[in-house]
């Protein structure tokens, strides 16, 4: 399991760094209990940093521990070279563990989903998935210009501007809105369970 989390200015900006942080916790405890295997912690921007590799060890207060190295002073958010750093990473991870070979790895992205280069994204996802590897989005969501209410525009073939809904072209279609911390361990469990139902039937 990896989790990374933007540590762009716009997570500042927004608000949505606390937050971050808070879920960072809260899903950190629930791993080490769960006892999930190898997890490793990451932080990314325009770079990406790994806190936590795989192979040290981890506990419930490990998601702690790493709070202070999130600055959210990250000029631009480039999920195209976390996809390009992680998935090769867990393939590695799982490649170096040999009874691990058949399990399904957690990739959870904790950001505020301002980012661009979507289609380059849904092609990892696409790639991901055939390494069985499910990344879950994790969007941290304050209330203050709220990604549900957000546009993207486009242009047609003629030229002419197409407008629609921030989330209908998201690449990522596992993924969660959050907004109350205290909901999420419920939101989560709940996800995973289907999204795993899910998996199965593929």
């Amino acid at each position: 399991v990896m989790v990374a989390i933007d540590s762009s200015r716009s997570m500042k900006h927004n608000g949505a760094g606390q937050l971050a942080t808070e879920a960072l916790v809260t899903i950190s405890r629930a791993l080490s209990r769960l006892e999930v295997g190898q997890i490793s912690i990451m932080s990314f921007g325009k770079q990406v940093n790994v806190l936590h590799p795989f192979e040290m060890p981890f506990s419930d207060a490990t998601g702690s521990q790493w709070i202070s190295k999130f600055s959210f002073e990250e000029e631009e958010t480039d999920v195209v070279n976390l996809m390009r750093t992680t998935v090769p990473m867990m393939e590695d991870a799982r490649n170096s563990n040999s009874g691990a070979a058949e399990n399904v790895q957690i990739l959870f992205v904790i950001s505020d989903a301002v980012f661009s280069h979507r289609h380059e994204c849904r092609a990892w996802v696409n790639e991901a998935a055939a390494k069985k590897q499910l990344i879950v989005f994790i969007i941290v969501d304050t209330g203050n210009d709220s990604v549900l209410d957000r546009e993207s525009f486009s242009f047609s073939e003629d030229g002419s501007m197409l407008r629609s809904a921030y989330m209908d072209s998201f690449p990522y279609p596992f993924y969660i809105v959050l907004r109350d911390i205290h909901s999420m361990p419920q939101i989560i469990g709940d996800a995973l369970r289907q999204w795993f139902e899910m998996l199965q039937k593929v």
